[in-house]
C-alpha cells in the first residue's frame, strides 16, 4: 500500500484570501455602490486589504510549506552532522601548495619565480 503523497493544503491559503481581499473588497465596493460614495471606499479598501492579504496570504503559505519541509526533511542532530563533515586542510588534495608567498608581487611575477 502506497502512502499517501504530502501535499501543501492550499485551502488555508485560498481561506486566508477570501478573509483578507475577497470578501472585504466586495463588501466594500458593494456599499460604496448603496451609498452613492462611488471611489472613496473602494479606495480605502484597496490601501487596506491589498496589503493585508499579501502579507496574510504569504505567511500562510510559507507556514504550509514550512510544515510540509519538516515532515519530508526533518531537521538533523547538529552533533551528527559535525563529526561527518571533514575540516577543510584534510579535504585539499597534497598536489596543492601553498609555499610560495606574494607579498609585493604581481600574481604573474610570483608565478614565474615559483616555476624557475
Amino acid at each position: 500500500m502506497t502512502p499517501a503523497p504530502i501535499r501543501i493544503d492550499l485551502w488555508r491559503g485560498v481561506k486566508a484570501l477570501l478573509l483578507t481581499l475577497v470578501i472585504p473588497m466586495s463588501i466594500a465596493a458593494i456599499s460604496d455602490m448603496a451609498m452613492g460614495t462611488l471611489p472613496w471606499l473602494t479606495i480605502a479598501g484597496v490601501i487596506i486589504c491589498i496589503p493585508l492579504a499579501t502579507i496574510v496570504v504569504n505567511r500562510t503559505v510559507l507556514a504550509e510549506f514550512d510544515r510540509v519541509v519538516t515532515m519530508v526533511a526533518p531537521e538533523e542532530d547538529p552533533a551528527e552532522t559535525a563529526a561527518a563533515t571533514q575540516p577543510a586542510e584534510a579535504a585539499e588534495p597534497d598536489s596543492i601548495s601553498n609555499d610560495w608567498p606574494l607579498d609585493g608581487q604581481s600574481l604573474t611575477e610570483g608565478a614565474q619565480k615559483h616555476h624557475e
